[in-house]
């Protein structure tokens, strides 16, 4: 596989992708350490109770690695999305979001509703409503959390 050797990953158990790895990868340089993410993760070690699937660690020792790790998983390819299970809501998580790093408040409700609908409907979005706060968070350029797909076409 190439991996370093830190990158960490597990096999899944989704259907229509034998033989198929995941891993959920951490931008570490856009962390800011508030610490949101360990406060409402559910998933506990069952051998540490103490540890969490996110744990918060000194940046500096990671920061590296973790580099490495980001380089490898923008190279692997992104999922067939004739191979995704769209009947439920695990499965649609495998696809590509085109929306990300929305700079929104923290427990926004409406971002994760935009990162689903870009994943379900790709490119083909065309994403239109009243100005409030999604005109801030997701048009305040020069930066935009909508990004492209590898072809470079992403959401209207």
């Amino acid at each position: 596989m190439g991996a370093p050797s830190r990158f960490k990953f597990a096999p899944i158990n989704s259907r229509g992708n034998p033989d198929v790895n995941f891993s959920l990868e951490i931008y570490l340089e856009d962390c800011t350490g508030c610490g949101i993410c360990v406060e409402v993760c559910p998933a506990h070690s069952p051998r540490d109770p103490g540890l969490k699937a996110i744990n918060l660690a000194e940046k500096a020792p990671v920061l590296e690695s973790g580099k490495a790790s980001i380089a490898f998983f923008e190279s692997l390819p992104v999922n067939d999305r004739a191979r995704v299970d769209f009947a439920n809501v695990r499965g649609v998580q495998f696809l590509q979001p085109l929306f990300e790093f929305s700079g929104a408040c923290a427990g926004c409700g409406e971002t994760p509703y935009l990162k689903v609908l870009s994943q379900l409907l790709g490119d083909r979005a065309q994403i239109a409503n009243a100005t409030g706060c999604s005109s801030i968070y997701g048009g305040n350029l020069p930066v935009t959390p909508w990004t492209k797909d590898a072809a470079g076409r992403g959401p209207a």
